[in-house]
């Protein structure tokens, strides 16, 4: 005949410690909760911001050409750089 061998018997106190140390890793997912809550709110914000900047891009969008009125700026920043900082402050200086 074979013998059965014995029905395994935990340790009552290692079990205790392993069931308290499993509830507290379980349980510690609580304290990520407003990392997580923080991540979602600032990727709504994101996604919006970038919605935001796509509309205003694809709303300009009309033509692949340039027009006239595209290269204002241009001309603005141009005048700038032919007038200069530094020469305007000497004309206010000297002018008495």
């Amino acid at each position: 005949m074979t013998e059965q061998p014995a029905p395994y018997r935990p340790n009552p106190t290692l079990k205790r410690i392993e069931d308290g140390f499993e509830s507290l890793i379980f349980n510690s997912r609580w304290l990520m909760a407003p990392f997580y809550f923080g991540l979602v709110v600032s990727l709504a914000v994101l996604l919006l911001k970038f919605c935001m900047i796509l509309w205003g891009r694809a709303s300009g969008v009309r033509g692949v050409g340039l027009h006239a009125r595209d290269l204002r700026p241009l001309e603005r920043r141009r005048s700038w750089g032919r007038v200069g900082v530094a020469n305007c402050e000497w004309r206010v200086a000297n002018r008495s």
